[in-house]
């Protein structure tokens, strides 16, 4: 199976916590805004950042001098193996 898991599995329903990777494997808390009914497991993320040092991900200043702690990110896929980019259910 390739590295993403695209087949069906437990849904994340809109509104659900969930984790999100970043380029250098930390992970960051992320609530799921929309789904693709169509293809399992791609969802739609806010993610949320501890400070505007608290990731690596690109946290950018805004026009008015302050930092976005919140991004949206598009079409993450699942990922058990927490590849970057992906997201995944946070350890119990």
């Amino acid at each position: 199976m390739d590295k993403f898991e695209l087949r069906e599995g437990p849904k994340a329903p809109i509104g659900r916590l969930v984790h999100f990777v970043q380029p250098n494997g930390a992970e960051l808390p992320a609530m799921v805004v929309n789904d693709w009914p169509d293809i399992p497991n791609i969802l739609n993320l806010l993610v949320f950042c501890d400070g505007p040092n608290g990731g690596a991900f690109n946290f950018r200043l805004s026009a008015d001098g302050n930092h976005d702690l919140v991004k949206w990110v598009g079409s993450v896929p699942y990922s058990v193996a927490k590849e970057p980019y992906t997201w995944h259910w946070p350890e119990r």
